[in-house]
């Protein structure tokens, strides 16, 4: 049986021997922290003070694990270009578990009292525990050179010239994200004079402001409790000399929040605005992750008999937003919460110890090991409704990861372009463009959602494609599929999908249910390659849906969008049905599913 190619297969490949326990809590802890930060899209604020907590890690270690943590994100800016500089290559074209390791260690070399020698041989070590020796070397090649100049070396070679871009120049020496800087200084306006000192408070060690709920108590109370300060600026601020605020009884009863002042007076604008009409008491939050602000409201509202309803689109903000404005509401989501400890702790855990009444959700979890949520909340007295808009998700935002359940294997959708004839190109082998821009950027937009592009070697002869997603603009998108080559043809070392865009998997077979294999723990998975394979994944069976972008032109000749997919007759035919028929531009997407 024929095997991926080890050669190029150029997936980051994670040691598989026994991983050693690293020997400083405080450093696998922020590690820990800035990979939750990347993957996902957790907040450090909130992440660290629960993991220190868990892993029982205080005093110094504690310390020195958040001076890292929140160092390392606050200066994530000036990290990246000097890593950027010592690796000879831009960091999105660094492995992103390796680039948060080389974040810490640069972080410990240019900003903290850490001797370098220690700082180097700690993050090699977790380097070699994550990967292997090459990148192990890598990192170390990295760091030593970070540590052959001082952060103002560092700053004198790579920031913006002062004479030609002060703004830029200053937002590269304060580690400042330049679109920050410059609102800086369009708001300061004739004080732009004052952007430096702005910056180097900006950078400094933020203290911890707690706020105050109202109805529970106040901020004088809050106060005494915390041996804090009262805020200058919102009536509900107190300032936190130290400590862990988790700590604290009104803080763990629900009295008060850690939030920082300015949100806080954001909350109390929009409880003081003006309304147009009468206020019926049902105030509408669209953007409430992670809840912070949102909860404020709900207390200042209550205070009046408000009822605040919390939206929020995005799943992991949505999950932070739960935690902090809870309790006795509905929660609507679209998967039974799990009822297992994966990565995270059981999803059913978070909403009991929030609070929630009631859950209302869409599709029953498939997996046995995750399932029985419903069942554990309603035995705990919580309300529980199944099945709301059971279709659209399972058609949906689950199409691809409820497959991957069901089946064990990736959800295969075959995407194509045509004429309304069905041609995939003229007859001279043009194919640039059928489709319009409009149709081009939606398909970027699936590819950035998927797990693989597949194509046949045939279309990497004929087309040398990059088989990126990008934007609008050309530039890459943050997440890039793993592109998948299969067939037996040889594949030329310049082919412009074996660049450094993203990872590149070569398949050599001619076999879909051996694609299959090799991609199994990939969820959605994208075809796009010509008629042949494309006829042969049809033929395979292992097609799950169709994505058919149709453009109004005839162009007629021999060159259809798909090969023989094994009808014989009309009887034979494969049978779709559609579920969805879009307007893009001036094309049509189609969307089949299997009937």
């Amino acid at each position: 049986m024929n095997r991926p190619s080890d050669r190029q297969n150029r997936t980051p490949q994670r040691n598989r021997q026994h991983r050693r326990t690293p020997l400083d809590p405080a450093r696998r802890a922020a590690f820990d922290v800035l990979r939750a930060v990347t993957e996902r899209d957790s907040y450090a604020n909130l992440a660290l003070p629960a993991l220190l907590r868990e892993r029982g890690i205080e005093g110094r270690d504690a310390a020195f694990a958040t001076e890292l943590t929140y160092g390392a994100c606050r200066t994530q800016g000036l990290l990246d270009a000097v890593i950027a500089a010592a690796a000879g290559r831009p960091t999105d074209r660094i492995d992103p578990v390796l680039l948060d390791l080389l974040r810490l260690g640069a972080y410990q070399l240019l900003r903290t009292r850490v001797e370098p020698h220690a700082a180097v041989s700690t993050t090699v070590e977790q380097a070699g525990i994550e990967f292997d020796t090459a990148r192990a070397g890598f990192v170390n090649g990295v760091l030593r050179t970070i540590s052959r100049s001082t952060e103002q070396e560092w700053m004198e070679k790579l920031a913006p010239p002062a004479s030609t871009d002060p703004v830029g120049h200053a937002a590269f020496l304060h580690a400042h994200p330049r679109w920050i800087a410059q609102a800086f200084t369009d708001a300061l306006g004739a004080r732009a004079g004052e952007l430096e000192a702005l910056l180097t408070s900006d950078d400094e060690r933020p203290v911890v402001h707690l706020a105050a709920r109202p109805t529970a108590m106040t901020a004088d109370e809050l106060a005494a409790e915390a041996d804090g300060t009262v805020g200058r600026y919102s009536p509900y601020a107190v300032y936190l000399p130290g400590g862990d605020p988790g700590q604290l009884a009104a803080v763990r009863e629900g009295a008060a929040q850690v939030q920082d002042e300015g949100s806080q007076l954001v909350a109390r604008a929009l409880a003081l605005a003006e309304l147009d009409g009468p206020d019926n008491g049902r105030w509408l939050d669209l953007c409430a992750g992670p809840g912070g602000k949102t909860a404020l409201l709900a207390a200042i509202g209550a205070a009046s008999g408000a009822r605040v309803t919390a939206v929020e689109p995005a799943p992991r903000r949505a999950i932070w937003s739960r935690k902090t404005t809870a309790k006795g509401g509905t929660a609507v989501v679209t998967l039974e919460p799990c009822n297992h400890h994966g990565r995270t702790p059981p999803c059913v855990d978070a909403l009991l110890a929030a609070g929630i009444s009631a859950v209302t959700y869409a599709a029953s979890d498939p997996n046995p090991a995750a399932a029985g949520g419903a069942q554990r909340l309603v035995d705990a007295g919580v309300t529980v409704s199944p099945g709301l808009l059971a279709d659209e998700v399972e058609q949906g935002s689950l199409r691809e990861w409820l497959h991957k359940q069901r089946t064990g294997m990736p959800h295969v959708t075959w995407k194509f372009a045509t004429s309304v004839d069905g041609r995939s190109a003229a007859a001279d082998g043009s194919s640039q463009w059928i489709t319009s821009e409009a149709a081009r950027a939606d398909v970027h937009r699936k590819r950035a959602a998927a797990d693989a592009i597949v194509v046949g070697t045939g279309t990497v002869f004929v087309d040398d494609p990059t088989l990126t997603a990008r934007r609008p603009d050309g530039t890459l998108t943050d997440h890039q599929p793993l592109r998948v080559v299969v067939g037996m043809r040889e594949v030329s070392p310049d082919a412009k999908v074996l660049n450094d865009d993203s990872h590149t998997m070569l398949i050599r077979t001619h076999d879909p249910h051996e694609v299959m294999r090799s991609l199994g723990g990939r969820t959605d998975v994208l075809l796009e390659g010509g008629p042949t394979l494309a006829g042969a994944f049809l033929r395979a069976g292992v097609v799950d849906r169709i994505l058919a972008y149709v453009a109004p032109m005839l162009l007629g000749g021999p060159i259809t969008a798909v090969d023989d997919i094994g009808v014989p007759s009309i009887g034979n035919a494969q049978r779709w049905k559609f579920d969805g028929i879009t307007a893009i531009g001036p094309d049509v997407r189609l969307s089949l599913v299997p009937n």
